[in-house]
């Protein structure tokens, strides 16, 4: 998408098409940049992105730029709570965190797996798993692929 915006800043395509693709990239940046802030901070809404970009790129492309974006977004989120996130997270989830940890420690044979499973039911919230996962030791590789291999 990067590259189709320059090309158009360049200003070597023909005006009508050239009006369309700068249009086109430009809303793709701004969905990029926007489902990434509201996962890192956990802003509810990220769906109706998803099915935005679905209906404006169709099925294929629409899916693999939510699959990048949902993946920075969720390690982003991971990183933060990772440096800040952990005395906050305390407080709200306590006991939850508890019980998180002990079933961490009893998958940690089979984390990606795991973690794949707790993304693709409803047992615990997926902002929760963003949050509490530096938290409680879920490894970043593990979580970063779990998140992939659900969103791509």
């Amino acid at each position: 998408a990067a590259l189709r915006f320059w090309h158009c800043a360049s200003l070597k395509c023909s005006p009508p098409h050239c009006f369309y693709c700068c249009v086109q990239t430009t809303i793709a940046i701004g969905i990029m940049m926007l489902y990434v802030i509201m996962q890192t901070f956990a802003i509810p809404g990220t769906i109706s992105l998803s099915l935005l970009a679905g209906a404006l790129y169709g099925s294929t492309k629409g899916f693999m730029l939510i699959a990048l974006v949902s993946t920075l977004g969720s390690s982003s989120c991971y990183a933060m709570s990772c440096l800040f996130g952990s005395p906050i997270a305390r407080a709200v989830w306590k006991q939850k965190l508890e019980d998180f940890r002990k079933e961490v420690a009893k998958q940690r044979n089979d984390m990606l797996s795991y973690i794949i499973f707790l993304r693709v039911t409803p047992i615990l919230p997926n902002v929760f798993i963003n949050v509490a996962s530096p938290i409680v030791g879920v490894p970043f590789l593990e979580f970063m692929l779990g998140e992939e291999r659900c969103t791509g």
